[in-house]
């Protein structure tokens, strides 16, 4: 299951993490916190905003009415897939130098 978890620090400054159900962390809070309960106050706000968040797509044709974004570089978009690193080693051998 994923869970939001508060801890402190080496600086004994509280932060949150995020941890998917694959047990990897998604997201951290960016700022430090000198009170947990500060930490909490960010964090319940954060759970407050992205329940109702819309997704966004930037990929495939602009919506009508809409201008086509400019494309940084001549590689296609990187899919979800693509992105995430993969838990299991490549199966291709090294190449020798």
């Amino acid at each position: 299951m994923a869970k939001f978890t508060v801890y402190a620090d080496k600086k004994n400054q509280f932060r949150w993490k995020f941890t998917a159900s694959n047990k990897r962390v998604v997201a951290r809070s960016f700022k430090a916190f000198a009170r947990k309960e500060e930490c909490l106050q960010s964090l319940t706000l954060l759970q407050k905003e992205i329940s109702g968040a819309p997704v966004k797509h930037r990929v495939g044709k602009p919506a009508p009415g809409k201008p086509a974004a400019q494309a940084s570089s001549s590689r296609p978009p990187i899919t979800p897939r693509q992105a995430a690193p993969s838990a299991q080693p490549s199966r291709t051998p090294p190449t020798s130098r």
